[in-house]
């Protein structure tokens, strides 16, 4: 629901009521209201929101984004973020909601990450790399 999405992504940020309503010219009772599900956002409040809390809109909304073989996004994350053997920094990647969205990872590139065995452990910055270069090799 919006509201339990709203309330989750400024705790994530890290934000209180108060601190959220301040940076978004509101008052926080606007705010408590919005995650009490008594109020619902306009688009240009939402869009401030996802701003400030450094996700999409379409994330707060809880939108399916699928790509391109159909795959929902969330739902292969969820189930990487599941795999007690998944890798760390694979791991901080998934979690990443808003870099998730923008950077419209497949389905199958989920899989060539998860299926790449370093001999080191690396951070998400490392898997953004590897994610660049499986790129740059299915387009070439």
């Amino acid at each position: 629901m919006l509201q339990n999405r709203l309330k989750a992504a400024r705790q994530a940020k890290g934000l209180t009521q108060k601190e959220a309503a301040a940076k978004l010219g509101v008052q926080q009772g606007f705010i408590s209201n919005m995650e009490r599900g008594l109020k619902t956002p306009s688009v240009a409040m939402l869009s401030k929101m996802a701003s400030l809390y450094g996700v999409t809109e379409t994330a707060l909304l809880g939108h399916q984004i699928k790509d391109e073989d159909g795959a929902d996004y969330r739902a292969v994350a969820e189930r990487l973020l599941g795999d007690p053997e998944m890798p760390a920094g694979l791991h901080e990647l998934a979690a990443d909601q808003a870099l998730m969205a923008t950077l419209a990872i497949t389905s199958a590139e989920w899989e060539a990450l998860g299926s790449i065995k370093l001999p080191h452990a690396t951070d998400k910055i490392g898997y953004l790399q590897l994610l660049a270069t499986i790129r740059g090799i299915s387009r070439a």
